[in-house]
Order: C-alpha cells, then sequence, then structure tokens
C-alpha cells in the first residue's frame, strides 16, 4: 500500500491549523505514516484494517490535538502514547515543543524510539515507565485513547505545569459527546471545553476536551 501523503490534503490541514508544513517535515510525516503500515501494524500497534483510513485516523487525528494547543505551549507530554500516537506527528509539525512520550510497555516504547530515529526528530523523548512515576510537570498534557476520563483526571494534578492544561481525545463521529454525562463526572476542581476539530477536513470531526484547573 502506498502511504504517501497526498500534499493537498495535507495542506487542508494544516490551513485549518494555521500551521506551515515544511517539505521535511512532511517527508517525516510520510516516514512515520510508512512506519506504522509496517513495522507498527506488524506490532499491533494499529489494526490492519485501518490501513485504508491511516492519515485520516492516526496522523491527522493525531495533529487535530494541535486545535487546542496555546501556540505558547514548549512541553507536552503524550500518556499511554504506544507506538508514537499523538506525539510523534505533534512533535514532527511543532520542532520548537518537546514532546515526551509515556508507556508503560516496552515493546511499544522501542518501537516509538525507532520512528524516532526514522523520523530524526531531536524534540521527543521516550520513557518506559508508569505515567504516577512521573515527576516532570508539562505545559499540555495529552490523553488519546489511552486512559479513561476518571483516571486521566486523577494523575493530572502530579503533571500539570502552574498554568497547564489537558486535551483528551473523546471521540470520531458526526455528532458531539453528551456534555451532561461528562460534566457529571468532573469535579469542580477542573474546569472543561468541548472543542470540535477539523470539521470538513477529517471524514468526521475530531472531539476533544479541553481540561483545566479551576
Amino acid at each position: 500500500m502506498d502511504t504517501v501523503i497526498d500534499p493537498q490534503r495535507l495542506m487542508q490541514l494544516a490551513t485549518a491549523l494555521g500551521l506551515s508544513i515544511s517539505a521535511d517535515q512532511e517527508t517525516a510525516l510520510g516516514i512515520y505514516a510508512r512506519f506504522l503500515a509496517t513495522e507498527g501494524m506488524a506490532a499491533g500497534g494499529i489494526g490492519p484494517h485501518e490501513l485504508d483510513r491511516l492519515y485520516d485516523r492516526h496522523i491527522a487525528d493525531s495533529l487535530a490535538f494541535l486545535a487546542c494547543i496555546d501556540e505558547t505551549t514548549r512541553t507536552v507530554a503524550d500518556v499511554g502514547s504506544g507506538i508514537g500516537l499523538p506525539g510523534i506527528p505533534i512533535a514532527i509539525v511543532c520542532p520548537g515543543m518537546s514532546v515526551t512520550l509515556i508507556d508503560r510497555s516496552q515493546g511499544r516504547c522501542d518501537l516509538a524510539r525507532r520512528a524516532v530515529r526514522m523520523a530524526r526528530l531531536g524534540n521527543v523523548d521516550v520513557r518506559q515507565v508508569d505515567v504516577s512515576a512521573v515527576t516532570d510537570r508539562f505545559d499540555t498534557v495529552i490523553f488519546r485513547a489511552s486512559l479513561p476520563l476518571d483516571a486521566a483526571l486523577g494523575v493530572l494534578p502530579d503533571l500539570l505545569a502552574r498554568g497547564g492544561e489537558a486535551i483528551f481525545g473523546l471521540s470520531r463521529r458526526s455528532e458531539p459527546p453528551d456534555m451532561g454525562d461528562i460534566a457529571g463526572r468532573v469535579s469542580a476542581d477542573w474546569s472543561i471545553e468541548l472543542v470540535e476539530a477539523l470539521t470538513g477536513v477529517l471524514d468526521s470531526p475530531a472531539w476533544l476536551l479541553r481540561i483545566s484547573p479551576t
């Protein structure tokens, strides 16, 4: 399968996010997409039925998190990153950000490190560790299909820097998630905001939850 990213679709995504993606960054995204389609799929990092939607459901879906990340952000933690989603695509297009990939699995971390080397990224740190053992604090903490919302809220106080916020991936569907149900699971210690990202760019909107301490 040809996993080279369509430049026109990438330009559309970049325009929607207010990004300028260089030729080198486009090449790096293509390298990572091919890694996902080969070694990543073979290791179970993505499913075999996801190849036809690899760009939309993994590369572009990862970059959708940038709709919530402030341009002043310097440090990002990707909790439960697996083989680098969404952290590696974000690191590719945002070289000024320091991105830390956190996962408990040695196998997944080894694959993520290989992907980092292949894409020649100098702004990514891969850590094989349980998130509860992380002592650093970050401007932005990201959760994409890694922890349930309750568990994510439980670890955030020890991860967020002063003034920091978290972004929680909710779903990819046409209709918005039930915010009443979500609000009922969030204590008054947290402020939440539902964000609809990349409507008309992805095959369905990415629904994200921006979380910050009150």
